[in-house]
């Protein structure tokens, strides 16, 4: 009686936890288990999509939300887009936007929506391919999107918030981002033209070696920044920030570059269920942006590496700063004072308990989540089971 009480005490805030936690959105890598079924409603689960589409993440299987308007109006004037961009620059984001704010009058050109036309959806290239590797050696898959004057929208992200959500989710460059050298060894990408429209590598295109992952961000945006010259009728570079901190300027750009109206009140994507303000999504979106927050994932090392082996034109020429020596000393002297904090804190008997507690924490939250991996379950039961007799003797 008295073991069933107190695990009784000790367990109903965990079995409280897990009742209120979010379902999390399925990403490519992560979990496939779950792709069928996301796109078979507009109404899946939109709010739980809301902070990764911000974040400028590639979500599986998802359709953003299509008004009826756009099957049905075949008097609406239209414009064939075909949007591109590296993996994790926003190309959902902006796709989910363009459907809130321009339907009927877009035509999308996308390889994953298959053969033929239907509704909105034309025969498109794949969106992160390197259009440079494409035009050499499969110049037939741009004939479409050529045929039909498509016009290129381009999303481009600061490179080193870039490669944090690369390693984080990798896609095709999952060998390039192991090991502690990831930022300077060299990266093999094993689709750079992409696929055909079966699913496989396109015919005659062979693996892509580079010096390092920092080359994606160069070669491929060098490519997307004259999508001109590979045969679209004309083409719009979108800053991924730009489209968090500024979606009613950079829909009126999108709208001008397209000649079409500016829609008379931007709708911002997926908003939470409340009816004030702006998602919880949009927000942390734009806390991790204005404050560059991503630059506290590196060591100072490790930035000034990869500073070194990006493309410093490339990056001037979209106002992109990461790099530039005050972000670096600033993070230099963060590391410095956190590290000094950290000693002094670790040194003192008051110290070695509060470390205690917060690894506690650290645990039992990890193994709510599911984050911690590769370890023995045993250690985190009794991590977990610690944490909360130290909470239940206070």
């Amino acid at each position: 009686m008295l073991v069933t009480s107190l695990l009784t005490v000790l367990l109903t805030p965990v079995v409280t936890a897990f009742a209120g936690l979010p379902v999390q959105a399925t990403f490519l890598g992560v979990d496939k288990s779950s792709d069928q079924g996301m796109a078979d409603s507009d109404a899946v689960a939109l709010s739980q999509l809301d902070a990764a589409l911000w974040a400028g993440e590639e979500l599986v299987n998802v359709e953003p939300p299509v008004r009826g308007a756009v099957a049905k109006s075949s008097k609406a004037e239209k414009r064939h887009v075909q949007i591109l961009g590296l993996q994790n620059t926003g190309t959902n984001l902006l796709a989910a936007m363009m459907h809130l704010n321009f339907d009927p009058h877009i035509l999308y050109h996308d390889l994953s929506k298959g053969h033929g036309s239907s509704g909105p959806w034309r025969r498109g290239i794949w969106k992160h391919a390197n259009l440079e590797v494409m035009s050499e050696s499969s110049p037939t898959v741009l004939q479409e999107v050529q045929e039909e004057h498509a016009a290129a929208l381009v999303m481009i992200r600061d490179p080193v918030s870039w490669l944090q959500s690369m390693h984080k989710a990798p896609y095709e460059l999952s060998t390039c981002i192991a090991g502690s050298s990831w930022l300077s060894k060299k990266c093999v990408h094993a689709v750079p033209a992409g696929y055909g429209q079966e699913g496989k590598r396109l015919p005659g295109v062979h693996k892509l070696v580079l010096p390092n992952i920092e080359a994606v961000w160069n070669e491929w945006n060098a490519a997307y920044s004259n999508a001109t010259s590979y045969g679209f009728a004309g083409g719009m570079v979108i800053r991924y920030e730009d489209l968090v901190l500024q979606p009613d300027e950079t829909m009126q750009r999108i709208a001008d570059f397209l000649k079409l109206p500016a829609p008379a009140r931007v709708r911002p994507v997926l908003r939470s269920a409340k009816r004030h303000g702006q998602s919880v999504g949009h927000n942390e979106a734009i806390q991790k942006l204005t404050e560059k927050l991503y630059l506290k994932e590196y060591s100072p090392e490790e930035l000034k590496v990869a500073c070194s082996n990006l493309d410093e034109e490339l990056m001037k020429k979209y106002s992109y700063n990461s790099c530039n020596a005050t972000s670096l000393g600033r993070l230099a002297n963060e590391t410095a004072e956190g590290n000094d904090s950290t000693w002094r804190e670790a040194s003192s008997p008051i110290g070695r308990h509060i470390n205690e507690n917060r690894q506690g924490l650290a645990d039992a939250d990890a193994e709510r989540t599911g984050t911690l991996t590769g370890r023995d379950s045993r250690a985190w039961s009794r991590a977990f089971f610690r944490f909360f007799a130290r909470r239940a003797r206070r």
